[in-house]
């Protein structure tokens, strides 16, 4: 993710920071401004329950150290449940096998997955954003303890895959 832009996602505003310490200093951090990325509009899904378990299984196995573990980024990589429906099929392809986002980060996968690999992908992304948006879809404190609760363990279990594979 070297070189600025590797993050960059058009209409959302994934600027980190650095913190930069001195031995003895005072400084305050300022307050971070979590962003609001709205609630997901997935295509609907036509995918088989076999065809959702394969792209999970390929999902996290390859995708999930950078997009985190059940799709839920912890980090400024974009979290792939927030796609716009205009990415899936074959733009979504292109990125995956094509490299077209390679200039910011996001290399080929080619060598890597098969067209039928990122098909179950796909499919296991639209049920992970249909499952986000019911859920956010809640009424009130339920929905906001699971959020908060799936953004505090999936930078977790991101790590832990990390680390484990």
């Amino acid at each position: 993710m070297a070189g600025g832009q590797g993050a960059y996602v058009p209409g959302r505003d994934l600027t980190g920071r650095l913190l930069v310490f001195k031995l003895g200093g005072d400084a305050r951090l300022p307050p971070a401004h979590p962003q609001n990325l709205g609630i997901p509009d997935p295509p609907p899904s036509t995918a088989s329950k076999v065809q959702i378990a394969a792209g999970s299984q390929v999902f996290n196995q390859h995708c999930a150290v950078c997009h985190g573990q059940a799709a839920v980024s912890g980090s400024a990589i974009p979290d792939l449940r927030y796609l716009p429906k205009s990415v899936y099929g074959t733009g979504f392809k292109a990125i995956v096998l094509g490299g077209t986002l390679s200039s910011q980060g996001m290399a080929s996968f080619a060598n890597v997955v098969t067209p039928k690999d990122v098909d179950d992908i796909q499919a296991y992304l639209i049920k992970r954003a249909q499952k986000t948006r019911a859920s956010m879809q809640q009424p009130g404190l339920w929905a906001e303890t699971k959020s908060f609760f799936c953004r505090l363990i999936a930078p977790l279990l991101t790590w832990y895959n990390a680390v484990t594979h």
